[in-house]
Order: structure tokens, then C-alpha cells, then sequence
């Protein structure tokens, strides 16, 4: 199931500026006894022409005393489908040779038709156990992996590799045009993550405790992306293009070598590259209500969070200009996809993954420094967090009032370098720390059974993702240029005012409007 929060108490998590998504796995209590359920999908891809299929199941059992479950939900499936597309790069308002007014000309074209295979497998088992009516405890566990392996063909026209000797409003026409290229992606990318939870909770007199001890990795990598790029190079090419409506566009070519043979391209260059980053999670937390003895029924809370969180991220780039003879785009070429915008044969992926990856050591070319070097950090975040909360209920009113607070400790570590000598001056390292206080008081008021109205007032945070305040510096003085992280990248911050009316109906089913104001503060 999916929890929805459109606002945070200080019970929970404050990371988030708008609200927390909760997803809740099964539990083997969901049922008596000995449960089981699956599905089986077929899939298919009209465009394309290809078929998946999708599997979930789920296994369950309770003792006959109703005191241990164990639950089994294993998933897969297999994906294939492609799609099509264009992208323009770019317009500029340029005079046309034929009319003499000026027009908007489009700088460049992208024609690209991905083939895409995607696999997803996983499963999530839990063990948990209900010894009393007042105590439970669970260890629950989950793992996942994704692939993805795409082929990308793509077509790139330049026309400001040509001259302009005719334009309209929806068209232009260019002569003694060079360089338009036919390049194909080899992509595969590989998701897994593990998790797991050990928790429990108890109730004593007046008193309910719970908490938790959870580990989390994941990991993701690129290993061994090519981008092969074939390119016509003489300046003999004439092309006009024709926008028709905003997705409706016509290249025609009307002199040089035809885009559609493979042979009037030469192999430019791969850009091959292998990336890959880590992230782990360790979680420890414990809270405690009592139920006080009053009039009205209320409750106080108190609690602490430990969180610790390590991301590392590795490249290295290669530029390949050195093939074998035979690797060319005419032995590689495969048939004419459906490709509505432009009709031209499509580079075999799985041909040129045998050629490149089956001959590696056949091709060569350099390692290219700044995009193997800037980018490999690693960052530590630390938190610490508390809050105590009350809550009371007069009559059909509930009120919640409580504070959070969160102490965040930051270390990041990259590489200095000397981008137009190519050297690795060092590592650099930069450690800080913040407290972010975080106050929120929350009003419920139920008009019936069937109408609430809420109000709140309540603060939270959103730290910068890790690749955003990663350390690293890259200077050039060639152009005088310096690239670099921002460790000093501050945690946006928000105070929210919310407030809603819901009517439930009858059966299943809500009506609610609300009304909302954010102010947020280290927005850059």
C-alpha cells in the first residue's frame, strides 16, 4: 500500500518539501493461515512489433498460534519496445537570400529511434512475529535489479555546416552542406539495491515504544558505453527541411551522398566510457509515547533518528579513433526501421556490439582526462535528529504541536586538477555542519462523519542531492575557464501554511479542495 502525507509532523522524517510518499510492503498478518496469490502479463509493443511479459507472486503462512509469519513476493519482467523522435538544436534569425525578410532558421537537427530491452527482477521476504497482544517485531527484506540495454540510432544534421540560400516560415533549403553523421549508442545500465529492517514495538502501562534498525545499498553502473559516430565529410550535400506542424517535419535531400548508403560514411570516433556509484544508508531509531491521564484524551511524544548516508561516484572516458578495417558502417548496417521522420538504415546494435565488444583490444585512442577525472568523489551526510510532540482532542477538535530538530554534519572529497595540462594536483575535502529547527502546529476539526477541515502550519527541508555538492575543481587556464562542485550548497528550507475541507462519500471516495503557501528559503 501507499501512505500519502501531505504534511510532516515532527514524528516524521523532515526531508521533503511537500509531503511524504510511504510505501508499506506486504506483511504475511495481512492474512490467516497459508495465503497465496500471483499474476502473469503479456506485453505488447505495437510499435515495435515485440512482446514482454510480467510475473508477480506472493506466499504467506501463519503459525496455527498466530504468534510467527513469513511471507515470500518474488517479481520479474521483460520489456521490449523502442520509440521515435526529433530534437531541434537550436533556432537563429537569419535573412533569406529568396525574400529578403528575416526568419527564424533552425541551427540543427537530431533524428533519433531507440530499440530498448528492459528487465526488472526482485523480491521482498519478511519474517515477523506477534509473541503477545502488546508486542510485535519484524525483519523485513528486499532486493531488486534493474537492466536496461538500449541501441540508439541517430541522425545529426548541422546546418550551420552549409549555406542558407533559401527560407520561408516553415522551411529553409541549404547547399554545400558537410558533416551530417549516423551514430548508434551501445547502452547498458544496471540498477540493484538491497535493504533490510529490523524493528519492533511494545506497549507498557501508559507507555508505546517502537524502533528500528535498517541498512540500505544500491548500486549503479554503466560498464562499457559506446557511442559509435560515422560522419559524411565531403562539402557536396543539399537538404531542405519543412515543418509542417510542431511534430510534423520532412527532411528531403536533394544533391550529394545519399544519407541512405552506408557507404558515403567513414567512422569519425567511439566515445566509450565506464561509470558506476554506490550509495549506503544506516538507519537507527527510537520513539515513545505516553498517554497521559487527563480529561481529554492526549498523548506526548519524543524520539531520535540516527541517519547515515556514504555516495561514491567513478568514471573513466575513452575517445577511440582507431578501428579495424572492417568496422565500418556498411558492414554494420542493418535494415530500415518504421522511423516516421526519416527513413534510412539503422546501424545493427547487435552487430556492433559483437564487432566492438567481441575485438575490443582492436581498437584504440586516448583517455580523456576531464571527464575521467573531475567527476570521481565520494560524500559523506550524517543527521541527527529529535522532537518532542503533543497531542489532545477536545471534543471533534485535535490539535498537534511539537518541534523537530536536525543536526546535519557534511563531508565531501574530489580531485583538483589541472585540466589544460592534464594533471592531478590533489584532493580537496570540504566539511561543514547545520541545525535546522523545525516547528509545526496542526489543527483537525471534524463537521461530521462524513466532513473535515484541516489547517497546519509546519517547517521542512530539502538537502542538495549529493551529485549537486559533490567537491571537485577543474581549472583551465587555456580558456580561463574553472568548473566545480558546491559543497556549500545550503539545504532549501520552507515554511508551509495548508489548510483543506474533505467530504467522504458514502462508499468509496473523497471530494477535497485545498489551498496552500510555501515560503522557501536558499532557493538558487
Amino acid at each position: 500500500s501507499v501512505e500519502v502525507s501531505k504534511v510532516s509532523t515532527p514524528d516524521m522524517d523532515a526531508e521533503g518539501l511537500g509531503g511524504q510518499v510511504n510505501i508499506r510492503t506486504k506483511s504475511p498478518f495481512d492474512h490467516d493461515g497459508l495465503a497465496a496469490a500471483f499474476s502473469v502479463e503479456g506485453q505488447y509493443s505495437a510499435l515495435t512489433g515485440q512482446l514482454g511479459a510480467k510475473f508477480n507472486g506472493a506466499l504467506s503462512t501463519v503459525t496455527a498460534d498466530g504468534r510467527l509469519g513469513v511471507l515470500v513476493a518474488p517479481t520479474w519482467q521483460k520489456r521490449r519496445f523502442g520509440s521515435y523522435n526529433f530534437e531541434e538544436d537550436g533556432w537563429s534569425p537569419q535573412v533569406s537570400p529568396t525574400d529578403g525578410k528575416e526568419y527564424y532558421v533552425l541551427e540543427a537537427i537530431n533524428f533519433r529511434d531507440y530499440q530498448i530491452e528492459r528487465e526488472r527482477y526482485g523480491a521482498n521476504a519478511a519474517l515477523e512475529g506477534r509473541p503477545s497482544a502488546d508486542t510485535r517485531w519484524h525483519l523485513r527484506t528486499t532486493y531488486s535489479k534493474f537492466t536496461d540495454h538500449e541501441y540508439r540510432n541517430r541522425s545529426v544534421f548541422d546546418f550551420t555546416e552549409g549555406t542558407l540560400i533559401a527560407a520561408d516560415a516553415n522551411s529553409a533549403t541549404f547547399n554545400k552542406q558537410r558533416r551530417w553523421r549516423r551514430d548508434v549508442r551501445l547502452r547498458e545500465k544496471i540498477q540493484d539495491l538491497g535493504a533490510a529492517e529490523l524493528g519492533g514495538e511494545t506497549r507498557w502501562q501508559d507507555w508505546h515504544l517502537d524502533g528500528q534498525l535498517a541498512w540500505s545499498r544500491g548500486h549503479e553502473s554503466n560498464p562499457g558505453e559506446a557511442s559509435v559516430r560515422f560522419r559524411h565529410n565531403t562539402r557536396d550535400g543539399s537538404f531542405r527541411y519543412t515543418f509542417d506542424g510542431p511534430y510534423a517535419v520532412t527532411l528531403e535531400q536533394l544533391a550529394g551522398g545519399a544519407i541512405d548508403d552506408p557507404t558515403t560514411y567513414a567512422l569519425q570516433r567511439i566515445d566509450y566510457s565506464n561509470d558506476s556509484g554506490n550509495e549506503n544508508e544506516f538507519d537507527a531509531g527510537l520513539n515513545a509515547r505516553l498517554d497521559l491521564a487527563t480529561a481529554n484524551p492526549a498523548s506526548l511524544k519524543v524520539g531520535a533518528l540516527f541517519r547515515g548516508k556514504k555516495k561514491d561516484k567513478e568514471v573513466e572516458a575513452y575517445e577511440l579513433t582507431t578501428a579495424p578495417a572492417d568496422f565500418t558502417f556498411a558492414n554494420l548496417a542493418g535494415g530500415v526501421s518504421d522511423y516516421p521522420y526519416l527513413h534510412v538504415p539503422r546501424v545493427d546494435g547487435d552487430r556492433a556490439s559483437q564487432a566492438f565488444y567481441g575485438n575490443f583490444g582492436a581498437f584504440s585512442g586516448a583517455r580523456v582526462f576531464e571527464d575521467s577525472e573531475l567527476e570521481d568523489w565520494v560524500s559523506h551526510e550524517d543527521v541527527l535528529a529529535a522532537y518532542l510532540m503533543g497531542t489532545t482532542r477536545i471534543g471533534a477538535t485535535t490539535l498537534i504541536a511539537g518541534v523537530r530538530v536536525e543536526h546535519t554534519q557534511f563531508d565531501t572529497t574530489g580531485n583538483d586538477l589541472d585540466l589544460a595540462n592534464e594533471v592531478v594536483l590533489g584532493r580537496t575535502r570540504t566539511k561543514h555542519d547545520y541545525t535546522n529547527w523545525l516547528p509545526g502546529i496542526y489543527l483537525r476539526h471534524d463537521l461530521g462523519k462524513d466532513v473535515t477541515l484541516r489547517a497546519s502550519w509546519s517547517n521542512t527541508l530539502a538537502r542538495p542531492a549529493f551529485s549537486e555538492s559533490a567537491a571537485y575543481t577543474g581549472i583551465n587556464d587555456d580558456d580561463g575557464e574553472v568548473t566545480q562542485g558546491n559543497p556549500g550548497l545550503e539545504a532549501l528550507t520552507a515554511s508551509n501554511l495548508d489548510a483543506s475541507v474533505e467530504y467522504y462519500l458514502p462508499a468509496l471516495g473523497v471530494f477535497s479542495a485545498g489551498v496552500f503557501y510555501k515560503q522557501i528559503d536558499n532557493f538558487s
